[in-house]
C-alpha cells in the first residue's frame, strides 16, 4: 500500500511539473508573438540584413577594383589613356542624361524620317 502512495505522490508531482511547464512555454510563445515584440524582433532582422548586404557591397567594390588594377596592368602603357573619375552622383546623371539625348530609340517613325530625308 504505501509503494502506490509513492507512485501517486511522484505521479502527481510529475504532472504538477509538467503542466507548470507547459503553461509557461505557451505563455512565452503569446508574449512573443505581441506588436511590440515583433517590431522589435523585425528592427533587429532588419539591421542584420543591412549589415549583410553593405558587408557584401564592400567585397563587391573591393573585387572590382582589384580587377580593375589587373586590367589596368595589361593594357600597353602607350596606348593607355588616363581615366577621368566621376565626380560622384552628378557626373553620372550628366552621363546618364548625355547619353540619353543621344540615342533616340528606333521606331518606325525615326526611320521614316531618315529615309525622306535622304530622297
Amino acid at each position: 500500500m504505501f509503494k502506490r502512495v509513492v507512485w501517486m505522490g511522484l505521479g502527481a508531482t510529475a504532472g504538477a511539473g509538467a503542466s507548470l511547464w507547459a503553461t509557461q512555454r505557451v505563455r512565452r510563445a503569446v508574449a512573443g508573438l505581441a506588436p511590440d515584440h515583433l517590431a522589435i524582433e523585425a528592427a533587429g532582422r532588419l539591421r542584420r540584413a543591412r549589415h549583410h548586404v553593405r558587408a557584401a557591397l564592400a567585397e563587391g567594390r573591393q573585387a572590382m577594383a582589384a580587377r580593375e588594377a589587373e586590367l589596368r596592368a595589361q593594357l600597353p602603357t602607350s596606348t593607355a589613356r588616363p581615366v577621368l573619375e566621376p565626380a560622384g552622383r552628378d557626373a553620372i546623371r550628366l552621363a546618364s542624361r548625355d547619353t540619353a539625348r543621344s540615342a533616340r530609340p528606333v521606331t518606325q517613325a525615326n526611320t521614316r524620317r531618315a529615309t525622306h530625308a535622304r530622297h
